[in-house]
């Protein structure tokens, strides 16, 4: 029942995979490994992407919040890309791209 929903809106997750192995593949080329930079966007993302289940769990398919968490997803991905890129050296708990552009994480 819960897949008849989703699946006229799963190309969503392929685009939010997609940015998600671009942003492994950039920390991979850039620094040798995965670095843990956590970033307010990417909790923020968790905690949509849990509401997204647990409210089509409870609920069904709530279209907004599955567009809002997946493309969140999408922005946290592409802001930890253009961290990689931006950063010297591989660094933990940056917080997001303002603290590494003013500065604050060097």
């Amino acid at each position: 029942m819960k897949w008849q929903e989703i699946a006229p809106h799963v190309s969503w997750v392929f685009a939010f995979a997609i940015a998600w192995i671009a942003l492994y593949l950039a920390m991979f080329i850039k620094f040798g490994g995965i670095v843990g930079l956590h970033t307010y966007s990417f909790k923020a993302t968790a905690y949509l992407q849990g509401a997204c289940m647990m409210g089509l769990l409870w609920f069904g398919f709530w279209g907004w919040l599955y567009y809002l968490a997946i493309g969140w997803g999408i922005l946290a991905c592409l802001e930890e890309i253009v961290i990689v890129l931006l950063l010297p050296e591989a660094k933990t708990d940056v917080k997001g791209l303002w603290w590494v552009l003013r500065g604050a994480n060097r």
